[in-house]
């Protein structure tokens, strides 16, 4: 029995009681701790090191209110007071207390009889490594086996060079893609017209083997993985790749391909208006329609455990000549037929309105390959609104 392969939210009293029945031992992936963490500085410190190791390794999970022997877990030890308190408390510790700050961590109070126990679920980082700065210390610790050891400079260098690597994977898989589309070599050939966004997006932590969602258990399941403007006529189906959802309509093509590693691809072909010697690129549309599609696809990658950081890329292909609409240099068309918009990177989930001012720098490149400064739908705080 193992908690990497149970979904979070369903982590129960039943999940940790298992542990103890098969006799689970902790691991390079699992540490089990009695009770809390204490307030003493050297307490405080322990938690963070403990938590960094995890993050600069492969993750793992940390069970606060379970015994061990030996390093076999054998039996609960609830936690008595407030659990609301308490993960705050670690929040906090983490908050201040590592460089730079470990994404994606999740805390969950399990309520059990007497108590409670806290799992932390701590994703491998995508930009370690993190340094525990807590307590004015200025160390880095990584997981060995069922211990948390200081760094050696060999494992700095690897580790330092990870995000770099991530973020270059991204890049290529994107070119990998643009390549396949172009090529009219998909799982959903469309007739690229002008305009034709393509929204990219893929995990850091890429998983091979992600649980697809079962949609024909639940229609609802379906809604993340809708086209980013659906029209009519959207089809979804299963496919090698993995999840597809397929439109056709209005003189437009759209589709939105859910990979079995939590990667999206979703086309969105004839966004543009080219009706006569009208041709132009509506800004406000484009905008709006990715701001839209954006939270609640990142909601459904972490509905089937695929968690952040994502990288997000957007790619317009067909637009060579075309105005963008509400740019003060209206006038000026773009000079080449795709552009290939800089990544961003979402480190945490949030409300909708919280991806605006990430997703706002690579909105500006936009409007500055039509001539203007920035992007003028955002406003002084980077929250999206439509003016122009």
């Amino acid at each position: 029995m193992s908690l990497m392969h149970e979904a979070f939210d369903s982590i129960n009293a039943a999940s940790l009681q298992s542990l103890i029945d098969s006799g689970v031992p902790e691991s390079f992936q699992l540490e089990y701790k009695r009770e809390p963490y204490g307030r003493a500085a050297q307490d405080r410190k322990e938690f963070v090191k403990d938590v960094t190791a995890f993050a600069n390794a492969s993750g793992g999970h940390l069970v606060i209110g379970l015994d061990e022997a030996n390093g076999v877990a054998t039996a609960l030890t609830p936690i008595a007071g407030d659990p609301d308190a308490e993960m705050l408390r670690m929040e906090q510790m983490l908050l201040g207390g590592v460089e730079p700050r470990a994404a994606g961590i999740r805390m969950r109070a399990i309520p059990v009889a007497g108590g409670h126990c806290i799992v932390l679920r701590i994703p491998s980082s995508w930009n370690p490594p993190h340094r525990v700065t807590i307590e004015g210390s200025n160390r880095f610790y990584v997981r060995h086996n069922t211990l948390s050891a200081e760094m050696n400079v060999e494992e700095l260098r690897v580790l330092f060079n990870r995000g770099a690597t991530a973020q270059e994977r991204a890049l290529a898989w994107r070119r990998e893609r643009l390549a396949l589309i172009r090529a009219d070599q998909t799982s959903s050939p469309v007739a690229l017209r002008p305009a034709t966004l393509v929204l990219h997006i893929m995990p850091v932590l890429p998983r091979q083997g992600a649980v697809l969602p079962n949609y024909h258990a639940d229609l609802n399941r379906l809604r993340p993985w809708r086209p980013l403007h659906s029209y009519h006529g959207d089809n979804a189906r299963y496919n090698f790749d993995g999840l597809l959802t397929i439109g056709q309509g209005d003189n437009r093509a759209y589709y939105l391909q859910l990979f079995r590693n939590g990667a999206v691809e979703a086309l969105q072909s004839g966004i543009g208006n080219v009706a006569g010697a009208d041709r132009r690129l509506p800004a406000g549309h484009l905008e709006r329609m990715v701001l839209e599609a954006l939270p609640r696809i990142l909601d459904g990658l972490n509905s089937v455990e695929i968690g952040p950081p994502y990288t997000v890329m957007m790619t317009l292909l067909c637009v060579q000549d075309l105005q963008l609409t509400g740019a003060h240099q209206g006038n000026t068309p773009f000079d080449r037929d795709s552009y290939e918009l800089p990544p961003v990177v979402i480190n945490e989930l949030g409300p909708a309105h919280s991806y605006d001012p990430i997703m706002k720098a690579a909105f500006d490149a936009l409007w500055q390959a039509a001539g203007d400064y920035q992007a003028e739908n955002f406003d002084a705080d980077g929250r999206w609104t439509l003016r122009r």
